[in-house]
């Protein structure tokens, strides 16, 4: 693997006793405009107070790419992964700041793709843990 390219292994199963994993690489290259889009459509909204407010955003710079993957829970993972190297390499913390803002929403999508989590979350709303 070079340092040009990001590998995710994500669980394909409906399943969630029995996982099956696979492995896609992705071009940092071919990212990058992906990962700016988003990052600047978090730009300067300090006037956010909650995550999900930065939904709309990242949603709408994803449309603006014209993306046609068969999956995009392994493709937002990969541009997650970009976005941590990019909050390592500047030593961020600022709640507000885009690249911080994009990754926590990415994570929740990627979150809410992943198999069982949304039968698991309504169980715990039922019943509780």
């Amino acid at each position: 693997m070079s340092s040009n390219e990001i590998t995710i292994n994500f669980n394909t199963s409906d399943n969630p006793w029995l996982a099956s994993y696979e492995t896609i690489t992705f071009s940092k290259e071919k990212l990058m405009p992906i990962v700016k889009a988003i990052s600047s459509a978090c730009e300067g909204k300090t006037h956010y107070e909650n995550s999900y407010q930065y939904d709309r955003d990242v949603n709408n710079a994803i449309k603006s790419c014209n993306i046609t993957v068969v999956n995009r829970r392994p493709l937002y993972m990969a541009i997650s992964k970009i976005l941590t190297q990019e909050i390592s390499k500047r030593d961020m913390k600022n709640w507000h700041d885009s690249c911080i803002a994009a990754k926590r929403t990415l994570e929740c999508k990627i979150a809410y793709m992943t198999p069982g989590f949304i039968e698991a979350k309504r169980y715990n709303e039922m019943y509780g843990d």
